[in-house]
């Protein structure tokens, strides 16, 4: 069975515990299928400086911060510590 990237596996769980995610919406797929692949090094170039900026040790939230701004798309997170970090 293959596995998911660190990214793709909390996308996954964020969409389980999102009310408005249940029952695979085409706006929280859309994260899924058309994002960067995890060996895309703008991509992870843009992770990194994220992480840097923010103090962090990876990536692992930073894709998403990236990911972000990157498709130029609102940051929509239920992680409270996650959009405190990056309300500025």
């Amino acid at each position: 069975m293959p596995t998911m990237s660190p990214r793709s596996a909390a996308v996954s769980r964020s969409r389980k515990s999102c009310p408005v995610c249940r029952g695979g919406s085409a706006i929280s797929t859309r994260a899924v299928t058309t994002g960067p692949s995890d060996d895309d090094p703008f991509f992870q170039n843009a992770a990194w400086q994220v992480a840097e900026q923010l103090g962090w040790p990876d990536t692992f939230d930073a894709e998403y911060v990236a990911l972000t701004q990157l498709e130029a798309d609102a940051l929509i997170t239920l992680d409270r510590q996650l959009a405190d970090a990056v309300k500025d």
